[in-house]
């Protein structure tokens, strides 16, 4: 390599060396512009930080202790049922000849659903009837007796017996006298005895026709054509209530809620036809223990709230509570009527039932999170001129989110309810919300 060659690599060398130089210099001065550009504003936030410790003041949410009207309440929730849904199941069996209602009709107690084709029970009908008929006609002639002809028909019949009696009386007189003397054989005098006894016979008939004519029918007589009567009369009605029975009607009134028939087909004696639902009253059928059972009577009012409609409250009564628990579930039952006169309340939907058991008038209250306990015992603390005290209190009733104080707070204050876990005593503090 040459002297010359050796020179410029020598230079090149340096001017890298001042290049990077020059770069660090720069970096430098730099560094020194930031310091002196951020040392202000550290300096402030170092003194805000210092200030803020100096104060110790801490950021809480306080709640104004007022007079109020508390009520200690049971919750119950439940689904809501209709007063009744009845299932109409035909009484007697036939072919469907008119169905005269469909889902969401609104009918009334008596009203006709469903016609059964009724022209054979008909005719059974008529011919129980014509039984009937027959058979109180026979009653009538049995108590009436026998007719005018026919008393003088037996009267004449005991004339002609009593004429041949009589007459048979001497002929039997005359022919015993014979027989004694000897002049009348043994075998005339048995003839002549043969028509004695015969005439005897027909004189007690025809005396015994004449009083049954003139006394009428015998009493077993009369209680059997009776008793033909009271069958015919029973087999009668029986034909009439089952002639009535192929018109199916609504036993209770409401809306139709299932229709299960087709005009043709065959309705049997087992299954239902249509379903009618009278949702006029709901229910909500609920289970309580045996803490609350005994604070609920029949006749309180409670106030229901539904899932489905969170804007609407309507008020129900308690109408019945068990007596004994479910054996199953250890649970007292109860029912509560809710009155559904516009028919917004639909079975099945879900409710929170809330009954009132207790009231509390005017007490003075506060949220039941402001206590703290210390020192074993109920504290607060009460804010005033942005320095918390703390002070004891005599609490009373707990109705949650309240809680009564009987002592140590008067109406007007504020109490800390949020933050108050950071508090000491007498520490400065700032007001971030106040509730109500």
């Amino acid at each position: 390599m040459t002297d010359w060659t050796v020179s410029l690599v020598v230079e090149m060398e340096a001017v890298k060396v001042k290049k990077w130089i020059a770069i660090i210099g720069f970096l430098l001065i730099l560094l020194v512009v930031g310091v002196i550009w951020l040392l202000p504003l550290f300096s402030s936030t170092l003194e805000v930080t210092s200030s803020s410790e100096d104060r110790m003041e801490t950021v809480v949410t306080v709640a104004i202790a007022q007079t109020r009207n508390l009520e200690r309440v049971l919750i119950f929730h439940g689904d809501l049922v209709a007063r009744a849904q009845i299932h109409i199941i035909p009484r007697v069996p036939g072919r469907i000849e008119t169905v005269h209602v469909q889902v969401g009709d609104k009918v009334n107690q008596g009203d006709i659903l469903v016609q059964l084709e009724a022209e054979e029970l008909i005719l059974q009908k008529r011919q129980a009837g014509a039984a009937l008929a027959l058979a109180q006609a026979n009653l009538d002639r049995t108590l009436a007796g026998a007719r005018p002809e026919e008393v003088v028909q037996a009267l004449a019949a005991l004339e002609q017996a009593q004429a041949s009696y009589d007459n048979m009386k001497q002929t039997h007189d005359r022919a015993a006298l014979l027989y004694e003397q000897g002049v009348m054989s043994g075998n005339d005098w048995d003839g002549v005895k043969a028509q004695w006894t015969v005439a005897q016979a027909q004189l007690k008939t025809a005396q015994k026709s004449v009083e049954l004519v003139q006394q009428g029918a015998r009493a077993e007589d009369l209680a059997a054509a009776r008793a033909s009567v009271t069958q015919a009369q029973a087999a009668y009605d029986l034909a009439s209530l089952t002639a009535r029975h192929t018109k199916i009607t609504a036993p209770i009134s409401g809306l139709v809620s299932r229709v299960n028939a087709d005009v043709g087909a065959m309705a049997s004696a087992g299954a239902p036809v249509v379903t009618v639902v009278d949702s006029s009253l709901v229910r909500l059928h609920t289970q309580v223990g045996e803490g609350d059972v005994v604070r609920l009577q029949p006749g309180q009012p409670a106030l229901i709230k539904l899932n489905a409609l969170p804007n609407l409250g309507v008020q129900g009564i308690v109408a019945t509570v068990a007596p004994a628990a479910d054996a199953s579930s250890g649970q007292f039952p109860i029912t509560i009527d809710i009155p559904n006169e516009h028919g917004r309340l639909r079975p099945g939907m879900y409710g929170t039932a809330k009954i009132v058991i207790e009231h509390f008038e005017q007490v003075v209250s506060i949220p039941t999170r402001a206590i703290i306990q210390h020192q074993g015992a109920p504290h607060v603390y009460i804010v005033q001129s942005d320095v918390v005290h703390l002070t004891p209190v005599t609490v009373g009733e707990n109705i949650q989110p309240y809680v009564e104080i009987i002592e140590g707070v008067s109406p007007g204050e504020r109490i800390v309810v949020v933050g108050q876990e950071n508090l000491r005593p007498n520490a400065q503090v700032r007001i971030s919300r106040v509730e109500e």
